[in-house]
């Protein structure tokens, strides 16, 4: 209980350094400090999890690129050619969007964020089977544009806000790059 209590005093001293405009790394490296654990379960992630402070909050699924394209590796070990020879924009939104939603049927990460004291305070989650949801990536924002922003270099997939989304534009110029321009120029 008094690890909950210190980590509570903590990201009450980062909120008010942070609305203040001052450093506030010092005590981000207090909240992510590892206990014990085998896994990354930090302070702040038994805080989270002791308040059940994303129980309520709003969330979307977080796909890195790599999930999808497969980078750093040979994509036709996971994708046959015509597959992925595409040319007409629908056909690599159909692509896009099975994949997308295949990641979602999974253990996909996800992010949330809360208002809270002012300022949005913002976590990935991922579970770990019995262990339950372990947070990480603290971060706080003054709005909620800023902690999306956070998340530009995954896919955004948010069930309640599309407009949160990964556009369908940038799906395609995503595929574009990662696939028709490596692969069949």
């Amino acid at each position: 209980m008094s690890e909950i209590t210190e980590t509570n005093d903590l990201i009450d001293a980062v909120i008010e350094r942070f609305l203040q405009e001052e450093p506030i790394d010092e005590i981000l490296k207090k909240l992510k400090l590892v206990s014990q654990s085998e896994i990354d379960h930090t302070k702040f992630s038994s805080w989270a999890n002791y308040n059940d402070f994303f129980g309520g909050s709003h969330f979307m699924f977080i796909i890195p690129e790599e999930e999808i394209f497969m980078l750093g590796e040979d994509i036709f070990d996971y994708y046959e050619q015509v597959e992925l020879d595409l040319d007409k924009d629908d056909d690599i939104l159909k692509f896009m969007n099975k994949r997308i939603e295949e990641q979602c049927e999974g253990n996909p990460q996800s992010f949330h964020y809360e208002n809270y004291k002012g300022v949005f305070i913002a976590a990935t989650c991922t579970i770990y089977g019995q262990l339950g949801p372990c947070w990480s990536n603290f971060g706080i924002y003054k709005s909620i544009e800023n902690a999306l922003e956070s998340c530009n270099s995954f896919i955004k997939v948010h069930e309640t806000n599309e407009n949160y989304n990964t556009s369908d534009a940038q799906l395609i110029s995503m595929f574009r790059r990662n696939i028709t321009d490596k692969y069949f120029k």
